[in-house]
C-alpha cells in the first residue's frame, strides 16, 4: 500500500494532494509498531498486566503531544505521525516487550521448579 499511495493519492485527489517521504514511511512505522505491540498486549490482560500498561500510557499521551508539536515544526504534517511512532515506541512496545519476557521467565522458573517438587514427591510414579 505504502508503495502504491503516491500514485493512489495522485488517482483519488486529482492531483490535489501530496505525500511526502516522511508521511508514507511514518505511517509504515506507525502501523509496523501497532501491529508489534498487539501481541505483547494481548498476553498482558490479567491484572497484573493491565495495572503495568497505566503508567507508559500516562506517560505516552504527553509525550505523544510533545514530541507531535516540536516535529510538525522539522517535518510538517508527517510529525504527528512520527511522534506517534515514537511515543508508542517508547511507552509501549519496549516496555511491553520487556514485561512479556520477564514475566515469562518467572513463569519458566516457577514450572521447573515445580516440576522438580513432584519429581521428588515421595508418592510420585517413576513409570509415568
Amino acid at each position: 500500500m505504502a508503495l502504491l499511495s503516491p500514485w493512489l493519492v495522485e488517482f483519488i485527489s486529482s492531483d490535489k494532494i501530496r505525500l511526502d517521504a516522511w508521511m508514507i514511511v511514518g505511517f509504515v512505522v506507525f502501523v509496523t509498531l501497532q501491529a508489534a505491540k498487539y501481541p505483547a498486549g494481548m498476553y498482558m490482560t490479567d491484572s497484573r498486566g493491565l495495572r503495568f500498561q497505566v503508567i507508559p500510557i500516562l506517560i505516552l499521551v504527553p509525550l505523544n503531544l510533545g514530541a507531535s508539536w516540536y516535529l510538525i515544526g522539522i517535518i510538517g504534517a508527517a510529525g504527528p505521525i512520527i511522534g506517534s511512532a515514537i511515543s508508542v515506541a517508547v511507552c509501549q512496545v519496549v516496555p511491553n516487550l520487556w514485561y512479556v519476557h520477564i514475566d515469562l521467565q518467572k513463569r519458566r522458573a516457577a514450572a521447573l521448579e515445580e516440576s522438580a517438587l513432584l519429581s521428588k514427591h515421595p508418592l510420585a510414579d517413576e513409570n509415568l
